[in-house]
């Protein structure tokens, strides 16, 4: 099997990264809060937003998830309105 060159490498991880960043700003909208809640001593990340009258929340990931601790980081960057309450 032919190796691929640290350029390549790099491009692809790149790539990649964006891919997923783009799916996780389009999964979370603006108008919603990331929180954390503790369950069974562990720290999970969960989506909140409004529907109407109705407070909606959605699963994210754990919050040693490095991957996941960072986008909520850069979504609360871009979004400086946005609180997280706990």
């Amino acid at each position: 099997m032919q190796e691929i060159d640290l350029a390549t490498q790099t491009m692809f991880a790149e790539l990649l990264q964006r891919s997923l960043d783009a799916e996780f700003d389009a999964e979370f909208r603006e108008n919603g809060t990331f929180i954390r809640k503790k369950s069974k001593n562990r720290f999970y990340w969960h989506y909140q937003w409004r529907e109407g009258d109705k407070t909606r929340n959605k699963y994210v990931g754990p919050v040693t998830d490095k991957s996941i601790t960072d986008r909520v980081q850069r979504f609360e960057t871009i979004n400086p309105h946005q609180h997280r309450p706990e």
